[in-house]
């Protein structure tokens, strides 16, 4: 049975976040997506989540005063938010989903922190460069 995941964050970057999850779910490694939640998604957002067939769950507070056993994925652009966002989840009980698109490339010595989203056709490498100048 797969995972249960909710997406933070309805617009842009959460339907791309959305794209990833679906994608790993057909290559038979991903979560079932529950739904999506916003503090303030617009009119607009709204329809196209309904226009995909995806729930809108209500706010973040809403969810967590619902249902907290479930995995998030953080789908806000805005570090301070994902920040504060981050730390209200996981206060809450809950734990960070790592997305990564079936197409994207990660190089052998990479390593994905918890909570990352990797979207389609990404390619991450680790280059480690010694000597002079070097990391």
């Amino acid at each position: 049975m797969p995972e249960k995941v909710v997406v933070v964050g309805a617009s842009g970057f959460g339907r791309e976040t959305l794209d990833t999850l679906e994608a790993m779910l057909r290559a038979g490694r991903g979560p079932e997506v529950v739904g999506v939640v916003d503090d303030a998604p617009s009119v607009d957002n709204l329809a196209r989540l309904a226009a995909r067939d995806t729930r809108y769950l209500g706010t973040v507070n809403d969810w967590i005063a619902a249902d907290s056993d479930k995995s998030f994925v953080l789908a806000i652009g805005s570090p301070d938010i994902r920040h504060r966002l981050a730390e209200q989840l996981e206060s809450a009980g809950m734990r960070a989903f790592t997305a990564i698109h079936p197409s994207a490339t990660i190089g052998r010595n990479s390593r994905i922190a918890e909570g990352t989203v990797v979207s389609a056709r990404a390619v991450i490498w680790l280059i480690r460069f010694e000597g002079v100048g070097g990391v």
